[in-house]
């Protein structure tokens, strides 16, 4: 839920950042993708939000309005943006990669977090484990960390067994547990040694060994990917040009102000920037594998 709560509260604060008067009356389409959230529930979190902004900008004497939608259906999610009827835009990465390629997404804005505008996937077992290799997986059991991060982390699994020659992952291990909560939700499973094994973000890790030191030491990193973009937001190709750039300026300033630094380190985010050229390049290598590796396999 993390970045779902970032991102609406950096757009508030970025409009809350613009002048006044703007004559712009038209509601601003906010869209995510279900990939984005935590498993809470959305609806109540999205009502209190939406009041929340509305006041924000109310006080600043703003007249945009904004209307909030999460989508669960990856369908109606390619449906929206093919229609036009969404402005702004927050989803996966793979879910980006897809979407815009058509280039109906543009301005993509990213950010860094512990100075890191990626995150690597890292393959854990207990330090005490026997194991030593992701074939010494087999049928044991496994958790996913799947907060943010979409389809990711099982796109990047299912190509390490594949380039194995090794079963998916649903006949390979034992069980499967997918979490969306919290980190340590997969994490401790594995500490406590109830689980042989999990697949967490490497910020994911970092935070949990911060708030005890005993799970870091206590953990061993069996496997590690390369780093992928957490998450992306995008502005549709027809949205009024004024107010991208309003909120692309505005949301580069929010380390200038106080409430700005207060929701950027409550979240643990550094800052919000344009993506850069490349970002992208690792997540597109490992949908591309995983289309010639493992899409075949079905």
């Amino acid at each position: 839920m993390k970045y779902f709560f970032w991102l609406l509260l950096w757009f508030s604060l970025s409009l809350s950042c613009v002048q006044a008067g703007d004559g712009e009356s038209t509601p601003i389409q906010v869209g995510f993708s279900s990939t984005t959230l935590s498993s809470v529930d959305v609806n109540d979190a999205v009502v209190a939000l939406k009041v929340w902004f509305e006041q924000i900008l109310s006080a600043e004497g703003l007249n945009w309005k904004f209307e909030t939608t999460v989508y669960q259906d990856p369908r109606e999610l390619d449906a929206v943006v093919r229609e036009g009827r969404v402005d702004v835009l927050t989803v996966s990465t793979m879910e980006y990669l897809r979407l815009a390629s058509g280039g109906a997404l543009i301005r993509p804005l990213t950010s860094e977090a512990s100075g890191m505008m990626q995150d690597m996937q890292y393959l854990l077992v207990h330090v005490q484990s026997p194991i030593q290799s992701l074939e010494q997986l087999k049928g044991k059991k496994i958790i996913i960390d799947a907060r943010h991060a979409g389809e990711t982390p099982m796109m990047w699994l299912e190509v390490e067994l594949a380039k194995r020659n090794l079963p998916r992952a649903e006949k390979f291990f034992s069980s499967v547990k997918r979490v969306k909560e919290k980190p340590s939700l997969a994490i401790l499973p594995v500490f406590f040694q109830q689980a042989d094994a999990c697949l967490v973000r490497q910020q994911g890790l970092d935070t949990v060994a911060e708030l005890n030191p005993q799970v870091g030491k206590n953990v061993r990193i069996l496997m590690k990917s390369e780093p992928f973009l957490r998450g992306v937001t995008g502005f549709y190709k027809d949205f009024a040009a004024t107010r991208i750039e309003k909120i692309v300026s505005s949301s580069q300033k929010l380390d200038k102000s106080s409430k700005g630094l207060q929701v950027l380190t409550l979240f643990k985010v550094d800052n919000i920037l344009p993506m850069p050229d490349g970002a992208l390049d690792s997540s597109a290598r490992l949908k591309a594998d995983y289309e010639r590796l493992v899409e075949k396999r079905k």
